[in-house]
């Protein structure tokens, strides 16, 4: 299942290793400007995924981890920190047009589950 009503194209999800922390500092970058979105363990192959960036789609295929525990750790965590950015910090990740259309059919589907 895709996540279309994200902006796939401008959002790339990358990790910087923090050497003081011995961790891994997580950011999605959207329109030139890095955010962050959660540290975690320094995990080598966890590393190697995501220091290159990866889009959001990608990020968000659990099949592209091909089995590794702890990139679908990172996979798990992405929904949650990027809700916190859309709601909290007010940053459109989301195309409104696709959300308007979401919520429209799920009100059609409720009134008729009702009816």
């Amino acid at each position: 299942m895709k996540n279309t009503n994200l902006l796939n194209s401008q959002i790339t999800i990358f990790c910087l290793d923090s050497w003081n922390v011995s961790g891994l500092d997580f950011f999605l970058k959207y329109e030139d400007k890095n955010y962050f979105l959660f540290r975690q363990r320094f995990r080598s192959s966890t590393y190697r995924f995501f220091r290159n960036g990866v889009t959001i789609e990608k990020a968000m295929k659990f099949r592209k981890a091909h089995g590794d525990r702890n990139v679908i750790h990172v996979m798990e965590r992405l929904p949650s920190a990027i809700h916190y950015l859309e709601t909290i910090q007010k940053i459109p990740l989301r195309d409104k047009n696709i959300l308007d259309e979401r919520s429209d059919s799920n009100e059609k589907l409720c009134s008729n589950a009702a009816a």
